[in-house]
């Protein structure tokens, strides 16, 4: 897909009508706009067992530039006690940057949350061996957490969080898994194992920890919805039903664990306990694929689902009525995160009509103060819907500015329709939303930011 903005056509054209002489100037595709350097404040820690090729090739990747002002560390901790590894084994990266601890023994998942609790930063991003996770979108899960945890979760997994979750106060969680890529300050990583220590977990549940993690916390997680990019997974862990029935095992043991912390309304480290229903969780995040910045939206791509089960051991009856409501539905089948993956063959369609209401927010993660155009290449249904609507800035996401802006949209062949929000208002958040019902679903190709270089 071309990040070019040059008149060659009848929309190009209208536009160089409206705007004059900025016509001339060049675009570039999400990221002309650098954010001010910062001192890194992150610690990236990665477990090695049996496939330490692709460690080197993580660390390779983390190691560059790009990433300089955001991850101080990477750790790089061994549980396998018959290949010694050292920082020379991942040259060129700087040894500065790396730490590498040889355990004597594999204490499996244990080992990310002991990594973590040592580190020397505030926060953590932990991820799995087989898969690589942009340089981009770490640097955007960095700029947007605050005192919750953030959870990088596939589609299918997204959808398995929501079955694998209750929502009836004090009771109150989510599951996600933490390998796809997970933010976590450090005091949760160091809380979540006094809190083992404190429920005396055996070493077999232990080293199952990523099962307990958010469970524990009694809160929902904030997870982003993402395509991972694997790497070999020869030797993996959780293999066939053997794997699958393990994991459930451990599952069930965390919710019976909560369950006891609930009915004894102790305080505890990690654990909270509130009695109010949280706002349900209707934004959906997604980082951008290609370039930094963070897309969200309140379409629903899931049915609309509500918890009536008290306890959290009930997780796997919920788990079993919405894979059945989830599978006549035919949910999440073109997920959101297909709007921003640089790819014009996927797209993403909502699970019902487009409705008053829906928005669709984009985050550059700082201010741009030159002009930006927000392109859209969609059905022509959604082309009509969003015609009259106008485009709303903010450069701190609370203040809101309504404008006359509307897009200029002109089909580009295929059924698709490319349409351009175009504004100089210096503004670090972009939003649309809806003023009426539609009687058709969103149908998104692409969606990204172009900012005048």
């Amino acid at each position: 897909m071309s990040s070019r903005f040059i008149p060659h056509n009848t929309l190009n054209l209208a536009l160089c009508a409206l705007l004059g002489a900025f016509c001339a100037v060049s675009y570039r595709k999400y990221a002309s706009y650098s954010a001010p350097l910062r001192e890194p404040d992150v610690t990236v820690v990665l477990l090695n067992w049996a496939r330490f090729t692709n460690v080197q090739t993580i660390v390779a990747g983390l190691c560059g530039p790009s990433l300089d002002d955001v991850v101080k560390e990477i750790f790089v901790w061994n549980n396998n006690p018959n290949h010694t590894v050292g920082v020379e084994e991942f040259a060129p990266c700087p040894a500065r940057k790396l730490r590498v601890y040889n355990s004597p023994e594999n204490l499996y998942f244990q080992a990310r949350f002991i990594a973590c609790s040592k580190a020397s930063t505030v926060f953590c991003f932990i991820q799995d061996d087989d898969y690589i996770v942009k340089p981009e979108i770490i640097r955007a899960v960095r700029s947007r957490i605050a005192d919750q945890d953030i959870f990088l979760n596939p589609p299918e997994e997204r959808l398995s969080s929501q079955w694998l979750s209750i929502m009836s106060p004090p009771t109150t969680f989510g599951f996600s898994w933490l390998g796809y890529g997970s933010m976590l300050l450090r005091r949760h990583a160091a809380a979540f194992l006094q809190l083992m220590d404190d429920l005396q977990m055996p070493d077999e549940e232990r080293k199952m920890a990523d099962n307990y993690y958010t469970i524990l916390r009694n809160r929902m997680p904030e997870i982003w919805v993402g395509s991972a990019h694997p790497l070999s997974n020869e030797s993996a862990f959780t293999v066939g039903e053997e794997g699958q029935a393990r994991n459930r095992d451990h599952i069930n043991r965390a919710v019976r664990y909560l369950d006891t912390l609930v009915a004894n309304r102790t305080e505890r480290p990690y654990f909270s306990l509130s009695f109010t229903t949280p706002e349900p969780r209707t934004l959906v995040h997604t980082p951008c694929q290609t370039g930094t910045c963070v897309v969200e939206t309140t379409i629903r791509s899931l049915p609309e689902t509500v918890s009536k089960y008290p306890l959290a051991q009930d997780i796997f009856k919920r788990e079993a009525e919405l894979t059945s409501l989830s599978a006549a539905a035919g949910s999440d089948i073109s997920p959101f995160s297909q709007a921003v993956d640089s790819d014009m063959a996927t797209f993403f369609r909502s699970a019902g009509d487009a409705r008053a209401g829906d928005s669709i927010l984009l985050d550059n993660l700082d201010v741009v103060s030159t002009m930006v155009d927000w392109v859209w290449m969609v059905d022509p249904s959604t082309a009509l819907a969003i015609q009259s609507t106008p485009l709303s800035v903010s450069k701190n996401g609370l203040e809101w500015t309504t404008t006359p802006i509307t897009p200029n949209c002109l089909a580009s062949g295929a059924g698709i329709v490319e349409c351009h929000f175009t504004s100089g208002l210096p503004a670090r958040y972009l939003r649309i939303k809806l003023s009426s019902n539609w009687t058709s679903p969103w149908c998104i190709y692409e969606t990204w930011l172009q900012i005048a270089t």
